[in-house]
């Protein structure tokens, strides 16, 4: 398959099947162009020589640029590739295209190998072709320098142009018509006669004319070969056709300057080539349609799964804390007692040491093997130390109810710094062996209706992340996070968490709410945190912003309104 070819934007798939067979070519054999401009202006100049030009299926107008290739060489092969969903449709725009040989053909890519014996046949076809034409040129010449019989009439050639299925218009310079054939007279609905010496440029839209003179202007003055140019005509039923028009300038007996114009009506062509658009379009919108739905998919997921966490995650919270409570209960309510009965001892002991100051050996040896006088000062310290532990879990399980809410309907107003402090709490087996500050600046802000248990699982990933991030500042000596909460109008609020981490960067930043997007290594985030809290301040009608330097600081915002317009959605 030894020829020049050309490729222009192929799709890579079909690339894949033809790359066999052209990985076997000298590599200064295959070309691969992404535009099909420059190709043609080079055909035009005559710059290259080539044997076949395949046309991709991301070629938009591919009809078109085959009439341009043709136009320069007839024998240059041209190999349409088009799309299984639109084949059908490019072969009609074909079958309209009268202009266009059999060197012009097309094929579907889901031909897969048999594109390669396309591509062999195109080849042999131009081959053939160039070799046929050499030997007219060489039979020409060997017939010119014989006594060959005088040429036919110029009456022949009129009958074959009167006979051709394409419009034939001879024009002046100002565009007036000097003669034209039968398919021109049937086609504009106007006879020879009636049409001599009028202008040609009356058949077309008053909004083209001036554009059709200048096609043909230019046409005239220049030796250059210029593509064909589409122009619109008014159609019997009050539609639109369209022309493709090519001209070429021509002189007259004594000098005169004139043009040939060469018309076809490709209007079938034009409007197959638009059900093709419109096709293409369709698909694109169906396809940008399922990618929305695929992303929607992907939220909904994220959301679903991080619910159902979340769900078992409360329960166990709740379950523990509940277990937790009576216990911790009995022993907060007990102390209180036992440090009365135990001052109530220690009390007799001293009385009896008054009333009896000279005890006997055996008790005072006892005495000192106890260590009275430390028991006596160190007991009270104990359970001092005992109630304090019990206050603790007593607030650890307060915490943990406040952070669960499943006790308390889902929709409530309720005390945002609570949920906060509740987090904080949570959070302190984090916050305190990292030496970290956390400065809270609260405002005083009105009760908040919403779901507190989706906010404090908000506050719980935003912290966390913070936590984080200050984690990995390992020589780092101060290390903060500072939550700031005020009202902003009559009907918002706000809450600022800032921490002096190594941020966030700014290449990734517009991605931190995507689903499963995440910047923590393999087992150590799922990519769903910020996607969730994105989802849980949407759906309180609210904002969530982050703003961040990198190697500085990060600072998520969050506005709130104060009551929820539709509340039965959250």
């Amino acid at each position: 398959m030894a020829g020049k070819i050309v490729m222009v934007q192929v799709d890579p798939a079909t690339l894949t099947v033809l790359h066999k067979s052209l990985s076997l070519l000298p590599e200064e054999l295959v070309e691969f162009e992404q535009d099909p401009e420059p190709l043609l202006q080079s055909l035009e100049a005559g710059e290259i020589n080539l044997d076949v030009v395949v046309l991709g299926s991301l070629v938009s107008e591919p009809v078109q640029i085959a009439q341009r290739v043709q136009s320069v060489d007839k024998e240059l092969a041209v190999l349409i590739l088009s799309d299984p969903a639109f084949h059908q449709q490019m072969q009609q725009a074909l079958q309209f295209s009268p202009f266009l040989g059999n060197q012009v053909s097309c094929r579907s890519t889901a031909e897969g190998e048999a594109l390669v014996i396309a591509l062999q046949e195109a080849i042999t076809r131009t081959k053939q072709r160039r070799s046929y034409r050499s030997m007219l040129m060489a039979a020409q010449a060997s017939l010119s320098n014989a006594s060959a019989p005088p040429p036919q009439p110029a009456q022949y050639m009129e009958r074959l142009l009167d006979r051709a299925p394409i419009g034939v218009v001879a024009v002046d310079e100002a565009a007036t018509i000097l003669t034209w054939n039968r398919y021109a007279e049937e086609f504009l609905g106007m006879s020879e006669r009636e049409a001599l010496g009028t202008f040609f440029g009356q058949f077309f839209l008053e909004s083209q004319r001036q554009s059709l003179i200048d096609f043909i202007n230019r046409c005239s003055t220049s030796e250059t070969r210029f593509s064909p140019e589409i122009f619109q005509i008014d159609a019997d039923d009050s539609s639109f056709r369209f022309l493709e028009v090519t001209v070429a300038p021509i002189t007259g007996r004594s000098g005169e300057g004139g043009s040939l114009l060469i018309f076809q009506d490709i209007t079938d062509r034009k409007r197959s080539e638009d059900a093709v658009r419109e096709s293409e379009a369709q698909l694109r919108e169906k396809a940008t349609e399922l990618q929305q739905a695929l992303h929607e998919l992907q939220k909904t997921q994220a959301q679903l799964i991080q619910t159902e966490k979340m769900s078992s995650l409360g329960q166990m919270v709740a379950g523990i804390a509940h277990e937790i409570n009576n216990p911790a209960g009995f022993i907060y309510g007990n102390i209180t007692y036992a440090q009365e009965y135990l001052q109530d001892l220690i009390n007799l002991v001293v009385l009896y040491q008054q009333e009896y100051p000279n005890t006997t050996p055996e008790i005072q040896t006892k005495i000192s093997e106890i260590e009275l006088e430390f028991l006596v000062e160190d007991l009270p310290k104990l359970l001092n130390s005992l109630k304090m532990g019990a206050e603790r879990i007593r607030d650890l399980v307060l915490s943990l109810r406040n952070f669960s809410r499943l006790d308390e309907a889902e929709v409530k107003q309720v005390n945002l710094h609570e949920g906060i402090d509740s987090t904080l709490l949570i959070l302190s087996n984090r916050i305190t062996p990292e030496g970290i500050t956390v400065i809270k600046n609260y405002g005083d802000l009105p009760l908040i209706e919403c779901s507190p248990a989706q906010l404090n699982q908000v506050f719980m990933n935003i912290i966390g992340n913070a936590i984080d991030s200050l984690q990995e500042q390992k020589q780092q000596p101060y290390k903060e996070i500072a939550i700031l909460t005020e009202t902003i109008s009559s009907s918002q609020i706000q809450v600022q968490i800032r921490d002096n981490g190594s941020g966030i960067p700014p290449e990734i930043i517009d991605k931190i709410f995507d689903p499963f997007f995440t910047t923590k290594p393999v087992g150590q985030g799922t990519g769903l945190g910020m996607a969730i809290c994105f989802k849980i301040i949407e759906k309180h009608e609210g904002k969530i912003k982050v703003y961040s330097q990198e190697g500085e600081k990060t600072e998520v915002t969050i506005s709130l309104p104060v009551k929820q317009s539709v509340p039965w959605q959250i």
